[in-house]
């Protein structure tokens, strides 16, 4: 198969994936749609990306080219797929679902695809080192297999980490991220990792396209920070995470509070210059302290 898998990437649901599978059967748009029994422009909207891929379309629709010899689907794959569909049309993804087997890396992934996709990517979290800041030895403690996550998945889960980190290079898509400094302090592992972490932020943060600032511990703020992580990709979507689950945001209202409170945040931050002092003086601290 090549036209449904667009990058190494597990599927990521789409108008556009769908239209991949359907098109590997030999299948017309409308001779799909009667087989799986669905309304005329429903299918068609969905491909074309100008609706949300509704759960009992997408099963109705893969069920039907599951059936075809040239297709590639398999129930696991199907099934899969129906699950982005509810993620999508509840606009949240419960951690017990991102963390069941094999799944955690496909959320990577989505979130992969929302950075890639946006022009301006803004960032906050208040204990750990953003996303795709991450070092392979942060990411890989960030995913330590336990009971919920098996060895397998945390290994891809570093994987597509990574892929998100290669976003940063590309001078086309701008990032404003703002880390809060007791992230930067908490040796991860040992001085030595927490070190080179802070020494590739560093080099990170002297990108042009990338705006690092830290909201240092000795700020006053005129109230408490955010309890919880939050990403900004262009003014489209919002990704809110907590200990329970991600919430996807497409509401403009909704948007337009996180904007603010991005914009907030970013006036008590320090400065670029100063931030990248921090990162500096941390890592020497700590390299220090091996």
């Amino acid at each position: 198969m090549t036209g449904a898998r667009a990058s190494s990437s597990p599927d990521t649901l789409s108008g556009e994936l769908l239209r991949a599978l359907r098109e590997e059967t030999g299948l017309s748009q409308n001779q799909a749609r009667k087989a799986a029994g669905v309304g005329q422009s429903s299918l068609s909207r969905t491909e074309a990306g100008e609706s949300r891929p509704t759960p009992r379309l997408v099963r109705a629709v893969l069920e039907v080219y599951a059936q075809h010899e040239h297709s590639t689907l398999t129930p696991e794959r199907i099934d899969d797929l129906v699950a982005q569909a509810r993620a999508l049309e509840t606009e949240r993804v419960d951690a017990r679902l991102v963390l069941q087997a094999g799944s955690a890396h496909r959320f990577q992934w989505r979130i992969h695809e929302a950075e890639r996709t946006a022009q301006l990517v803004r960032s906050y979290h208040p204990s750990v080192i953003i996303g795709p800041l991450q070092t392979r030895d942060y990411a890989a403690a960030v995913f330590t297999p336990d009971a919920q996550l098996d060895a397998q998945d945390a290994a891809q889960s570093v994987d597509a980490r990574m892929e998100r980190a290669q976003l940063l290079a590309d001078p086309w898509r701008r990032w404003h991220l703002i880390q809060n400094e007791q992230a930067l302090r908490w040796p991860v592992r040992s001085f030595a990792y927490q070190a080179a972490q802070l020494e590739s932020i560093a080099r990170v943060a002297a990108q042009p396209n990338v705006s690092f600032r830290v909201l240092a511990l000795d700020r006053v703020a005129p109230r408490p920070a955010p309890v919880s992580g939050f990403h900004l990709y262009d003014d489209s979507q919002a990704l809110v995470g907590t200990e329970s689950g991600s919430t996807l945001i497409q509401d403009a209202d909704s948007i337009a509070m996180y904007e603010q409170l991005h914009a907030e945040l970013t006036d008590l931050a320090l400065s670029e210059e100063d931030s990248l002092e921090m990162l500096r003086d941390l890592a020497n601290r700590y390299r220090k302290s091996q």
